[in-house]
């Protein structure tokens, strides 16, 4: 088993669509940070230039932060997407490839083989996660020069678990299908076509205090989004634990059924 994730970690090493989606995501997100400064600076211009008083402006620009950019470095949709592409890419590639077949010969088992690539897409994603935050807040602070106060820490729990759980949807489609272009598909588009039908839902429950959209983990980032209260941050917490082990159950089944 030991020698099976070694194996594994050195094709993570070696995967150039690794380092492809990890500097898509670092130049997506110092852009961000860009437009934001350079957004703010604009604003400020115009509004000096037409006499009004940029008092809160200055108040707003001296309140941000490099824990308030670190906390939102990982808080957009796209790159929780890329990242979810490099794995639909990494575990298609040995069906792809068709050298699946030679790990199995060397003696591994179906279990074995699921949770070397499991194991590996979440160092993956940790080693992601944790490079992008700091690249957050160092950019955070060379904007703005202003550390701030630190953030709460389950902020950054729940970001990663929403991570994960989007992985480990990519990684169950990827045992279920074993095609690339069909598992980015429905990547992209399942969760959205999910979160309008339990919008659809909401409309016929018609109740002011329940929404079932909310328990879906499309709309996570979302309730992080709107405020940091303790009834979101649980629901993101078990919500996103409770999903990653249903998508990771359902790979594990479906690699013992499939054929190699």
């Amino acid at each position: 088993m030991k020698n099976l994730i070694l194996f594994e970690l050195r094709k993570l090493v070696r995967s150039k669509s690794f380092y492809v989606c990890f500097i898509i995501s670092l130049a997506f997100l110092a852009l961000s940070a860009a437009v934001i400064f350079i957004g703010m600076e604009i604003e400020k211009y115009y509004a000096l230039q037409d006499g009004v008083d940029v008092t809160a402006l200055d108040e707003m620009f001296s309140s941000s932060s490099a824990f308030d950019m670190m906390t939102s470095a990982m808080s957009s949709a796209s790159l929780t997407s890329l990242f979810g592409f490099f794995v639909v890419i990494f575990l298609c590639d040995d069906y792809s490839q068709k050298t699946i077949k030679n790990v199995y010969s060397h003696g591994f088992t179906r279990e074995q083989v699921f949770l070397s690539k499991t194991i590996v897409v979440i160092i993956a994603a940790f080693a992601e996660y944790i490079l992008t935050i700091c690249l957050g807040f160092l950019l955070g602070l060379a904007y703005f020069g202003n550390v701030g106060e630190p953030c709460n820490v389950m902020i950054f729990i729940d970001q990663f678990i929403i991570m994960l759980t989007n992985l480990s949807l990519a990684a169950f489609l990827c045992f279920a299908f074993r095609k690339i272009a069909v598992a980015i598909v429905i990547l992209l588009f399942a969760p959205w076509i999910v979160v309008l039908l339990f919008n659809i839902a909401d409309l016929f429950i018609n109740s002011d205090t329940f929404s079932l959209a909310k328990y879906w983990f499309g709309n996570f980032e979302l309730l992080i989004y709107k405020g940091t209260s303790t009834e979101n941050i649980l629901i993101v917490l078990i919500g996103g634990i409770l999903y990653s082990a249903l998508f990771l159950t359902l790979g594990w089944l479906v690699n013992r059924k499939n054929e190699m």
